[in-house]
C-alpha cells in the first residue's frame, strides 16, 4: 500500500505528527513541490493508493480521479474540500476523510496585513534592509472605518477587533440581517455604501458560483482613493484584473493580499512588483500550531482507514462505500463518514431513539448497531425522506400538529412513526393488541397502538399528544 502526501511545501508534514500508525500498513511518498498540470498529477498520482493533499493547492477533478485506478482514500486537510469532486469519488468508491480546522491563524493574519498596509511595514522594513531608513507616513487605525465583506466565523472576529482598535466596523453580504450584523457590534450596509465609505475593506467570504467575481472594477470605482483593500479568503471572489488596473493606476492606496486565481502566483505577476501591493504566498493559516492539527488528524485518519473495513451500502437511495472501525456504530459511520447528521446522537445506549433510522424498512438503533454489518444493505435516514421536492406525509403531519418538544430527537420520531405506520400496515400486534390471533389492520393503530409502539424506543416525549395525532393522521393519509 503506498500513500502519497502532496504539496508539503515546508517538508513539515513528518515531523508535526506520527504516521507510525499509517507506516505499519503503508509506504510514505512526500512530495515537497507543486504539479499543476493535470497529466502531470495523474501520472504522479497513478501509484497511490491514499493521497493526502492540503487544502485546495491540488484539485482533484473527475477527469483526474477516472484516471486514477488505484485510488481509494483521500484525506483532506481541513473542512470539507470544494476542489475534491466529492460526487465521482463517491460514485468511484474512494473514502474522503477531512480533518480538524481553527480559523484563529487566519483571523489573526488578516489583521497582520491589515497593520502592515497602513504603516508600509514591508516597505520601511525593506528600506532598513537596504541601508536607508524612513521612508513614508502610516495611517492609524482608530476613528477609521472598517468594511467586512461576509460575516462569518472568520469576518465577525475580524470585525470584533477592529471595534478594539476604535474602528466604526460596516458590513455586508448577500445574506446578511441586521440581526446579525449587530450582534458583534457591526452595522448593515448595502455593497455598494461599503465600498464607498470603508477606509479599509477586508473579504471573508466562501467561494461558490454565487461569490466567484462578486467585487470588481464597479466596486474598487467606489472607494475612496486613501482606501486600502485586504483578501485573505479566496483569490476568484475578486476580480484579479480590476484590482490590479485600480493598483497600477493608484486610484486607491493600496492592497494586501494573501490569496490569488492562480496558486502558486506566477514568476511575472504584477503583484509580485507593484510597489503599492502587500502580497504573501498564501500564509494566512500556515501556523505549527494548525498544522500539527491538520496532520494530527489526517495521519489518524489514514491509520483508521488503513485498518478499517470496506462496507457497501445504499443510502437514502445512493450506493456508498465507506471504510469503517470493527467497533463503529452505523450511527457514528452516518454522521462522521457520510455528513448525514440529521439522526443525532443522543443517549448513546439505545434508550432515547433519536438515532432510529431504518434498514432494509426496518427501524434500528443506529447507536446499537455495527456498521460493518450493514454491508450490502438499504438504509434510509431522516434526509432520505422527501420525495420530488414533497415532505413525507409524517414530516408534514409534524409541521401540522406541531409534533416538536425540544426537538433533538424529532428526526427519530419522524422515522420510528415511519416505521409503526409499516409496521401496522404489515400487520404485525404490539403488547397494546386486544387479539393478537386477528389479522392487525391499518384502521386497527389507535392512539393506544401509537403510544405502545413509539414508546419502545423513545424517550417519553413520544408520548406527546401532539406526535400521537401527527403519526394518526399520516396513517390515515396512506
Amino acid at each position: 500500500m503506498q500513500v502519497a502526501i502532496l504539496d508539503d511545501y515546508q517538508n513539515v508534514a513528518l515531523r508535526l505528527a506520527d504516521w507510525s500508525g499509517v507506516r505499519r500498513h503503508a509506504e510514505i511518498t512526500v512530495f515537497n513541490d507543486h504539479v499543476a498540470d493535470p497529466s502531470a498529477v495523474v501520472e504522479r498520482l497513478r501509484p497511490f493508493a491514499v493521497v493526502c493533499v492540503m487544502r485546495e493547492r491540488t484539485p482533484l477533478t473527475k477527469e483526474i480521479l477516472q484516471q486514477l485506478p488505484n485510488l481509494k482514500l483521500i484525506a483532506s486537510i481541513g473542512p470539507p474540500n470544494a476542489s475534491i469532486d466529492s460526487q465521482t469519488a463517491a460514485d468511484l468508491g474512494i473514502a474522503v476523510t477531512a480533518t480538524g480546522y481553527d480559523a484563529a491563524p487566519t483571523i489573526e493574519f488578516t489583521w497582520s496585513l491589515i497593520l502592515a498596509s497602513m504603516r508600509g511595514v514591508d516597505r520601511e522594513a525593506a528600506s532598513l534592509k537596504a541601508g536607508g531608513w524612513q521612508m513614508g507616513l502610516g495611517s492609524n487605525l482608530r476613528g477609521k472605518s472598517l468594511g467586512v465583506v461576509g460575516l462569518g466565523n472568520i469576518g465577525r472576529e475580524v470585525a470584533r477587533v477592529g471595534l478594539a482598535f476604535g474602528m466604526k466596523v460596516i458590513a455586508w453580504s448577500q445574506n446578511l440581517t441586521e440581526e446579525k450584523a449587530s450582534a458583534v457590534g457591526a452595522t448593515l450596509v448595502d455593497k455598494q455604501t461599503l465600498f464607498r465609505e470603508a477606509d479599509v475593506v477586508t473579504v471573508h467570504l466562501v467561494l461558490s458560483d454565487r461569490t466567484r467575481g462578486l467585487i470588481g472594477a464597479p466596486e474598487f470605482a467606489l472607494m475612496k482613493p486613501a482606501a486600502r483593500f485586504v483578501n485573505t479568503s479566496r483569490g476568484p471572489i475578486v476580480d484579479g484584473a480590476a484590482l490590479i488596473e485600480v493598483l497600477r493606476a493608484r486610484r486607491i492606496a493600496g492592497a494586501a493580499v494573501d490569496v490569488f486565481d492562480m496558486e502558486p502566483l506566477p514568476p511575472d505577476h504584477p503583484f509580485r512588483k507593484l510597489d503599492n501591493v502587500l502580497a504573501t504566498p498564501h500564509i494566512g493559516y500556515v501556523t505549527e500550531d494548525l498544522y500539527r492539527t491538520f496532520y494530527g488528524d489526517a495521519a489518524d485518519r489514514i491509520a483508521k482507514w488503513l485498518e478499517s473495513l470496506r462496507v457497501s451500502v445504499t443510502v437514502n437511495g445512493h450506493a456508498r462505500t465507506i471504510m469503517v472501525e470493527p467497533r463503529m456504530t452505523l450511527l457514528d459511520a452516518l454522521r462522521e463518514e457520510l455528513a448525514l447528521t440529521g439522526t443525532k446522537k443522543g443517549c448513546d445506549r439505545g434508550e432515547c431513539g433519536a438515532c432510529t433510522v431504518h434498514v432494509e424498512g426496518r427501524r434500528v438503533l443506529s447507536c446499537m448497531t455495527l456498521a460493518a454489518m450493514q454491508d450490502g444493505k438499504r438504509i434510509t435516514t431522516i434526509e432520505g425522506l422527501e420525495h420530488n421536492g414533497m415532505l413525507h406525509p409524517l414530516q408534514a403531519a409534524f409541521i401540522e400538529h406541531d409534533g416538536f418538544q425540544c426537538g433533538f430527537c424529532t428526526s427519530g420520531q419522524i422515522m420510528s412513526g415511519i416505521a409503526v405506520i409499516e409496521e401496522a400496515k404489515a400487520g404485525w400486534p404490539s403488547a397494546a393488541t386486544a387479539d393478537v390471533t386477528k389479522p392487525f389492520a391499518l384502521s386497527d393503530l389507535s392512539n393506544t397502538e401509537i403510544r405502545e409502539r413509539m414508546s419502545g424506543n423513545l424517550c417519553r416525549c413520544a408520548c406527546y399528544p401532539n406526535i400521537v395525532d401527527a403519526v394518526a393522521a399520516a396513517a390515515g393519509r396512506y
